[in-house]
């Protein structure tokens, strides 16, 4: 199983690198609506990745995710 890794995320820098992207040329607005979708998604994975990695999980927290009801208590 993988989750987004939040530990390290810059939420300045997140935005930042956002605002600075040329959307016009990402994304052009006299094409296709599916390419224009496209493009956008493209891009914008492409800075959530690199701001807000994937990470696949450790074997214990795979168990601890999936039996939530078990806390440490028990």
């Amino acid at each position: 199983m993988h989750r987004r890794d939040y530990s390290n995320f810059n939420e300045a820098a997140f935005i930042e690198e956002c605002q600075s992207v040329n959307w016009d040329e990402i994304v052009p607005f006299d094409s296709d609506p599916k390419c224009m979708f496209n493009s956008f998604y493209n891009k914008w994975s492409e800075i959530v990745d690199a701001h807000i990695p994937i990470k696949q999980l450790s074997k214990s927290k795979l168990k601890v995710k999936s039996k939530p009801w078990i806390t440490k208590v028990i």
